[in-house]
């Protein structure tokens, strides 16, 4: 169902129940009644369903009757991104006066253009093209989570032209020849009101734009004093565009988010209605951005989510851009060190390209320097990003392995267990969590997993119907595995094993768990990092002391976003200072200082190897 839209009558009052950028919402209600019940019902439903209340489209009249009902048990914010732009239909169908003038020129460009264009009323013939023109729309888009967003578009288009009569949608179509080059339909909000809902058109054709606006708007009926374009969503070219037609009036519109629907949390102290109001929007936004299952989402917000691991920047009340600091401890040399691993980083996909990443990844940095942690890692969702995050510092690893160990092991004494659901895997997960370590701790830059995190890899395993085999040799660990079935293959996401003998009994357990033949493909999931120094002097001083046989001087450079990091750092006999802050500060004991950018630091510091990451959540 597209946007999962409900409606229901409730106490004389028409609701509209969805599901907006990935977050539960309701419209303000319709019609007229006692306001706080049909207020307070939409609050238990809210409820019902684990989510805070969110109301959408709340104009300015109606806010008395909200305040009035909630009272400081809501968060209001002016939503100007969703503000309708309302002009005089006179205004657009003659496109009069001097601050038009721009527009006229666009329609005597386009009939010179095309002399032999013409509109028509939207009919049943034309429909064909112009979902044809809508499907064009759609592919033009390169990002992934705007693809998800037009597409849905696309496909309210598609169900529109299929049912305009009972919507009793009005259209147009621009032709130039046989082709259709722009296409728009909308219907009455009232008497004096229509509002354009939809309009396409191929920007090869220029001027089709401003000359399907005006054919379309000069054959509305006289009654309609104005026309409502609707909102520009924050998008900056579209906010131009419509505010260059000089409309008539904005018609702002309020969002309301009740600070108290999931008491739990609040109550019981773990989150302020504030950060509760942050999770929620963060929740939604992740869900716009990567389009991940529900059941993953409560468990990722519930077992890997905090507000002190939450950066994110807030615009006008609402996230439009976050990620998480996700707290691991790493192998560095011999010894444990704290990292964060960055997860689920997302932008509103109106306002990518404004330099939001680039505040949020400082913010964040700053934030891991603060806590003590001294390297950040990622795992790049695809190729393109490696080149993105190197911008940030980030150092991209070499593919990586761990260390193989032939170990003698009799193949007739090995015994696999199979765990597919948490219920099994629970009681033992201690002893699984302890046998995983033994085998991370065999590389030399490894992230390791705790309990509680491995609790939450096996679950979001489980939730895709995958499974846990660990092999034993006379009562000791020998291998494990963690696979999943996709699209009739096996995925192996994770296996550690002492030989390669263990290895092709576990692989052989696997496919007997999911009924595979013995000729399945087993695809080895592996996943390419990136590395970033967050604290270089701690580093360089746990570099030292396990290098106590060198020296070496060196100037860091390049870190903005911690300008703690640059300066001259001196080392040798275990021990290592910091001599200077500036870039161009010279070393106090003398000597050539060898510069190094912030993100080339991490490829000197683990010498062609790399941290392994496994069983991340990304």
């Amino acid at each position: 169902m597209l946007y999962r839209t409900e409606v229901a009558e409730w106490g004389g009052f028409l609701v509209f129940r969805f599901y907006a950028d990935g977050h539960l919402a309701y419209l303000m209600p319709v019609g007229e009644g006692d306001w706080c019940a049909i207020l307070q019902a939409l609050k238990e439903d809210a409820c019902r369903l684990s989510h805070p209340l969110l109301l959408l489209g709340v104009c300015e009249d109606l806010m008395p009757q909200v305040e009035r009902c909630m009272g400081e048990d809501c968060r209001v914010n002016v939503n100007r991104d969703h503000a309708d732009y309302v002009y005089l239909r006179e205004s657009l169908a003659t496109l009069s006066g001097k601050k038009l003038q721009p527009k006229r020129n666009h329609v005597n460009r386009f009939k010179a253009l095309y002399p032999d264009y013409r509109y028509e009323e939207l009919a049943e013939q034309w429909v064909p093209a112009c979902l044809d023109l809508t499907r064009r729309w759609v592919e033009a888009r390169q990002d992934e989570a705007e693809k998800r967003a037009v597409a849905a578009e696309s496909e309210a288009i598609q169900r529109a032209l299929a049912h305009r009569d009972e919507l009793d949608l009005r259209g147009g179509v621009l032709l130039v020849g046989r082709q259709v080059v722009a296409f728009t339909y909308g219907a009455p909000i009232c008497r004096d009101t229509f509002d354009v809902c939809v309009e396409k058109a191929d920007v090869e054709f220029e001027g089709a734009y401003t000359v399907i606006n005006k054919e379309f708007v000069s054959r509305l009926p006289a009654q309609y004093k104005y026309v409502n374009r609707e909102e520009d969503l924050g998008m900056e070219g579209l906010r131009k565009a419509k505010l260059s037609y000089q409309p008539e009036m904005l018609l702002v519109k309020y969002s309301v988010w009740s600070s108290c629907t999931v008491k739990a949390e609040i109550e019981e102290g773990r989150l302020t209605p504030e950060q509760h109001l942050i999770k929620w929007q963060t929740r939604a936004l992740w869900s716009l951005c990567f389009g991940d299952t529900e059941e993953f989402m409560k468990l990722y917000f519930t077992r890997k989510y905090t507000p002190e691991r939450n950066s994110c920047l807030v615009r006008d009340g609402r996230v439009v851009a976050a990620l998480q600091r996700l707290p691991y401890r790493m192998m560095f040399g011999g010894e444990v060190v704290p990292v964060a691993y960055v997860s689920g980083v997302c932008t509103q996909p109106e306002c990518r390209g404004k330099g939001l990443m680039t505040e949020l990844m400082g913010q964040a940095h700053r934030k891991m320097y603060a806590d003590g942690c001294l390297f950040s890692l990622l795992i790049p969702a695809d190729e393109g990003l490696f080149a993105f995050y190197h911008r940030f510092g980030y150092y991209t690893c070499p593919g990586v392995a761990l260390p193989k160990r032939e170990e003698s092991c009799d193949a007739d004494k090995v015994v696999c267990e199979v765990y597919t659901a948490m219920h099994e895997i629970e009681p033992v997960l201690g002893d699984l969590q302890f046998d995983l370590d033994v085998f991370l701790r065999r590389a030399p830059y490894a992230v390791l997993h705790d309990e509680t995190d491995l609790y939450t890899v096996c679950a979001d395993l489980f939730l895709g119907n995958g499974c846990v085999v660990v092999a034993r040799c006379d009562g000791h660990c020998v291998g494990l595995v963690w696979a999943v079935p996709r699209e009739g293959k096996l995925w192996v996401l994770e296996c550690f094993s002492v030989s390669a003998v263990v290895e092709n009994i576990l692989y052989k357990q696997v496919r007997e768990a999911f009924g595979f033949a013995g000729n399945v493909a087993m695809i080895r999931q592996e996943n390419r990092g990136q590395l970033r120094v967050i604290h270089v002097y701690e580093v360089l001083k746990l570099y030292a002391r396990q290098h106590a046989d060198t020296a070496g001087r060196i100037r860091v450079v390049g870190d903005e976003d911690i300008t703690e990091n640059n300066g001259v750092y001196v080392w040798g006999d275990g021990q290592c200072r910091k001599e200077g802050y500036g870039a161009f500060c010279c070393s106090e004991s003398g000597g050539v200082c060898r510069s190094i950018h912030i993100r080339e630091l991490p490829e000197m510091l683990l010498e062609d190897a790399c941290p392994y990451l496994g069983l991340m959540m990304n």
